[in-house]
């Protein structure tokens, strides 16, 4: 994406993403229909929780990260990732349900180490070949 993004700044970063989505979920549509399973689609709650899912935790998050791989190194960007499982561990903390010792730590160790990729520092000096 950032090198699309470079080579063409007008790149339409929401429609990629729904391409890449597209692509991914169309072949997933045999898989729902001769899986078996059920669903109770009467349940009030389940629109407000596929209504969060698709546009909190899919359209929101992928474009927001699409747009940030245009604007920013990818190594900056993909470190952001291993912040999740420190949200799941902050979450869990904030309904009463306290984590271990063990996921304390990697919780601390993962934000630690997104916060140094994300110094300025951190990105160093281009090659001598790109300095001149």
């Amino acid at each position: 994406m950032r090198v699309l993004t470079q080579r063409e700044p007008g790149l339409d970063i929401p429609g990629i993403t729904a391409a890449q989505f597209l692509a991914g979920g169309i072949p997933l549509i045999p898989l729902v229909l001769f899986a078996g399973g059920s669903t109770e689609w009467s349940r009030p709650a389940l629109d407000a929780q596929l209504a969060f899912l698709v546009a909190g935790g899919q359209v929101l998050v992928y474009v927001g990260f699409n747009a940030a791989l245009g604007r920013w190194p990818s190594t900056r960007v993909y470190a952001w990732t291993f912040l999740v499982p420190g949200v799941a561990v902050i979450v869990d903390a904030v309904l009463g349900k306290l984590p271990g010792f063990g996921a304390t730590i990697g919780a601390v160790i993962a934000i630690l180490g997104v916060a140094i990729v994300n110094l300025p520092s951190a990105e160093g000096r281009a090659p001598l070949s790109e300095r001149r």
